[in-house]
């Protein structure tokens, strides 16, 4: 018997090549089992997400990362900013003047508070939380975000080691959140 899913497709297929699944090699979430060479698919739906019409984004630390997304953000359709964090004051207020002064939603809710992360993670009003502080917070914030059924966006580096990798695996299985590396090179425009 082999179990495979999607977030160890390695193990099973080196080169990535899903082709022989047809449709199913776009499904988030699924698993194949192999019993006595007879394949059966099974997609775990519990692992999909229902489409979001607009979804509300929370920006968390506003370096050049975070200040740069704030340029992008409010400009695609079916995107609300809905709340900028950065432990310096006079970074979110320009920034809050700046990219949302004639913003066509509610402007975002401020935070500047070191632990503020964890009040952003508690609203009921945002789908995705998008973080762009410094490295060390970046798993701590990703898998407490998860935990308080938020998806998450997080700049590079996800983790600082084996071991956080895992626990951003495992939350983003148990919590049934997308949890997303970015790479500008990969998903800018």
């Amino acid at each position: 018997v082999i179990v495979f899913d999607c977030f160890r497709s390695h193990e099973i297929f080196p080169n990535g090549n899903l082709k022989s699944f047809g449709h199913f090699k776009n499904l988030i979430g699924f698993r194949v089992i192999v019993i006595c060479g007879n394949i059966n698919i099974k997609a775990d739906l519990e692992l999909r997400c229902l489409k979001i019409d607009t979804v509300r984004i929370a920006v968390i630390g506003l370096g050049h990362r975070g200040q740069s997304a704030l340029g992008r953000l409010p400009n695609i359709p079916g995107v609300k900013i809905v709340a900028i964090a950065d432990i310096d004051s006079n970074k979110v207020n320009n920034l809050h003047e700046k990219y949302f002064k004639n913003y066509q939603y509610k402007k975002p809710v401020k935070y500047y508070g070191k632990e503020d992360w964890k009040v952003i993670c508690q609203r009921n009003d945002i789908d995705l939380i998008y973080v762009c502080t410094h490295w060390e917070l970046h798993s701590p914030i990703a898998i407490y975000a998860m935990k308080n059924d938020k998806h998450v966006a997080v700049e590079v580096p996800t983790a600082m080691t084996v071991k956080d990798c895992w626990k951003l695996v495992k939350t983003a299985e148990k919590t049934r959140k997308h949890c997303i590396q970015l790479e500008n090179c990969m998903y800018d425009f």
